[in-house]
């Protein structure tokens, strides 16, 4: 067998050479690839695997499930791409080291056979077996079946398991899960685990074992039972102190976090998780929640670490969400976009300050800086205070009247403020060219111009039915006069983020755009509008966020590539004559 192994694993899987495991350390056992690409709708091939794997390897996951080798021949190949992605993805934060490759089996000879097929040529590979042991999955699932017979199926897949390893001369791990697990009566699950054990001791020492406890349906309605139940296995199953606990808990009542938590007091030193959440229903554990949680965790509750790089959390987050099309709420807990945005007046004022005495923690449990997501936004509305319209008055670079103390001129800043809130109150958001309209009504003059406003666009003809789309946009650019830009793609937002990319001279890549219809009532009656919410990365890495509003979708999308840009260059310019001054 292989001498060394660079992974917290190695504790695990044979002390007596690699030294006991650091029970400090909480282990993440990503499965976004497998279980999350099990949301329906959200299935990617051998190449988007790929792809995708390298940007979970680089948070720092300790394993990583890829596929269900026998569910489709292209998942063994996902399993080899993945591993040969890795194997050359030497510069990020993890590299150097082993990351558990895992595929999943059913507790049949054939699947574990598939399963080995798929990940035998990673430095460290993993076979997860189950079976379902509630009496709602066996009944529907194995009708024929008692429920002493699942125990004989888990044992004996757990032994071809790790005899694949034994007979190839490699260090591995073989996960055991009793599928839906929380509806399995506790003193089955016992009695399941008890076997599996005797049929697993003689590989023990020379093979890693996990024993996963489920919690397949989402069925615990408080952390406390689930933490309960690995109690109870620790008390009763002798020698599972040896192995290592895993927590795979899905969120249909939207305590996966929660119970994955709870369960760190019993022992368990794994949390399978997934990428924004995503997996069957209502999701899976999400990686990000945890790993923040663990982070912040000042007091040492918890009393373990991980070794997630949380600053390459939001570049999974929108690589998993671009290529599986299932984009976060923006109220998501740590990667959604509100999480960062700022639009109340005492949350804009506070926070503003807060940044101005370099802490971003005022109103943001989470910052942007920390996840790699970027800095606090202040969205103007009807609700934002005079802070905020400060802070965009000054990236348009009006220079109000101020006290000697710097505070702003009490007559001429209500004047302003009163004149903004009667605008706003019939907006949505008041964006940077509205603001230029309102101050020159009040007669105020700046030298800083807008980058970019979307005037309006039509289509221009193909000749074939299959030619890229093309459009002509029409733009004006630092407010000069109107020109007409042709941009081209495969559809209408590629052809007008192409156009726009040429007009302000940027080379950058849409990563995200979602859009959704947003209802007001009026006159007429209830009217939509489509709300867009455009991501875009630039040459250097840096996100630009933007959001625009319409009743056509194409303009929507139009206004908010405009909306981003402005933003982004206003700061930069802000920025530059900052450092002038």
């Amino acid at each position: 067998m292989q001498s060394t192994i660079n992974s917290p694993y190695a504790g695990y899987i044979n002390p007596k050479i690699f030294g006991e495991p650091d029970i400090r350390r909480l282990l993440i056992f990503d499965t976004t690839l497998r279980d999350g690409e099990q949301t329906p709708g959200a299935a990617q091939g051998p190449l988007e695997k790929a792809h995708l794997s390298k940007f979970i390897e680089a948070m720092g996951v300790d394993a990583m499930e890829v596929s269900f080798a026998i569910s489709d021949p292209n998942e063994i190949d996902a399993t080899h791409k993945v591993i040969d992605a890795l194997n050359q993805h030497e510069d990020t934060p993890s590299s150097g080291r082993d990351i558990l490759i895992y595929s999943l089996a059913r507790a049949l000879p054939a699947d574990v056979d598939a399963a080995w097929e798929a990940v035998q040529s990673a430095r460290l590979p993993g076979i997860h077996t189950f079976v379902s042991t509630s009496d709602e999955h066996r009944m529907a699932k194995f009708p024929g079946k008692k429920p002493e017979d699942l125990k004989y199926m888990m044992a004996e897949s757990a032994a071809r398991a790790a005899e694949k390893f034994l007979k190839a001369g490699k260090y591995g791990m073989v996960e055991v899960s009793a599928e839906d697990a929380m509806r399995t009566p506790i003193d089955l699950l016992i009695e399941i685990y008890n076997h599996v054990m005797v049929a697993i001791r003689p590989y023990v020492g020379r093979v890693g074992f996990t024993f996963n406890i489920p919690d397949t349906v989402g069925v615990v309605v408080h952390p406390r039972i689930y933490a309960d139940y690995i109690m109870e296995l620790k008390k009763n199953v002798p020698g599972i102190e040896h192995l290592l606990m895993s927590a795979h808990i899905h969120n249909d009542h939207g305590l996966a976090v929660a119970s994955s938590l709870a369960s760190i007091e019993e022992g368990v030193r794994q949390f399978e998780c997934t990428v924004n959440g995503i997996g069957e229903r209502a999701g899976n554990t999400s990686l990000e929640q945890v790993a923040m949680n663990i982070a912040h965790d000042s007091r040492g509750l918890y009393g373990v670490k991980t070794g997630i790089h949380t600053r390459k959390i939001f570049p999974a987050s929108v690589e998993v969400a671009g290529f599986t099309g299932f984009h976060p709420g923006r109220t998501q807990p740590v990667v959604g976009s509100n999480t960062r945005s700022h639009e109340a007046g005492i949350h804009q004022a506070g926070q503003i300050k807060g940044l101005k005495l370099g802490n971003a923690h005022v109103y943001e449990g989470v910052t942007g800086d920390e996840i790699g997501a970027g800095g606090s936004k202040f969205p103007l509305g009807r609700r934002s205070g005079i802070n905020a319209l400060e802070y965009h008055l000054n990236l348009l670079g009006y220079g109000l009247q101020k006290t000697p103390t710097g505070a702003w001129n009490q007559d001429e800043s209500a004047r302003v403020y009163d004149k903004f809130v009667g605008f706003a109150k019939d907006q949505r958001t008041v964006t940077h060219r509205e603001l230029k309209i309102l101050m020159g009504e009040e007669g105020f003059h700046t030298e800083v111009k807008l980058p970019i406003e979307y005037v309006d666009h039509s289509y221009i003809k193909a000749q074939h039915r299959d030619d890229p789309i093309k459009i002509s946009v029409a733009l004006r650019v630092d407010e000069g006069p109107v020109t007409e830009y042709v941009g081209q793609g495969m559809g209408q937002i590629e052809a007008i983020v192409d156009a726009m990319k040429q007009a302000v001279g940027m080379d950058m890549v849409l990563k995200t755009y979602s859009q959704h219809n947003r209802n007001t009532i009026g006159a007429e009656g209830i009217q939509s509008f489509a709300r867009t919410e455009i991501l875009l990365q630039d040459v250097s890495g840096r996100y630009i966020w933007g959001e625009g509003y319409d009743r056509d979708i194409v303009r929507s999308a139009a206004r908010a590539f405009a909306n981003a840009i402005n933003l982004d260059k206003l700061v930069i310019m802000y920025e530059a004559r900052q450092q002038i001054k």
